[in-house]
């Protein structure tokens, strides 16, 4: 008798909330999976600075630096949401940034075709920066150490991990 008692009251609590719903939520499918998670929002085309403030560009080698003092010369990205809280970038050169596993995980554009080692999680820092996230979950850095190349070594963002979005 109790537990009739207790799913009653259980029902009637769901239905008050139920009915003191604004309508237009009522019609409205709210529930988001973990997994489903909308990738951020970046401008159609933009650069990227590094925290050396210098703008990301591809070498002649088409490894990815953060070696460029001059916006203007600067790689011009835009971004595809891919779904899942994931997203691809692609240079103006039509190819893809890759983090290439097997090139101590550097990141290079060389990519005609998106498939899972071109695929970012973009995570928002602050307004206009961000960290990105390569295939294995390490962030892209702009490690001086590194001769600046970008690479997709870090367990956790720090400062070489954050990138500012300049739009174009």
């Amino acid at each position: 008798m109790k537990t009739i008692k207790k799913s009653a009251l259980l029902l009637l609590g769901i239905l008050f909330i139920a009915s003191c719903c604004d309508e237009d939520m009522k019609n409205q499918d709210v529930t988001i999976e973990a997994n489903q998670a909308p990738a951020v929002q970046l401008p159609a085309k933009f650069s990227l600075k590094a925290a050396n403030n210098m703008f990301l560009a591809i070498g002649i080698d088409s490894i990815l630096y953060a070696s460029e003092p001059d916006s203007l010369k600067a790689e011009v990205f835009e971004t595809i949401d891919m779904g899942n809280g994931k997203s691809v970038l692609k240079a103006s050169t039509g190819k893809f940034l890759s983090d290439n596993l097997s090139y101590n995980s550097k990141i290079d554009v060389i990519r005609n075709k998106a498939s899972d080692w071109e695929m970012f999680e973009i995570i928002k820092v602050a307004s206009n920066k961000i960290n990105i996230k390569g295939i294995d979950g390490k962030y892209l850095s702009a490690d001086l150490s590194t001769n600046s190349n970008i690479s997709a070594i870090r367990e956790k963002a720090d400062a070489w991990e954050v990138f500012e979005i300049i739009e174009k």
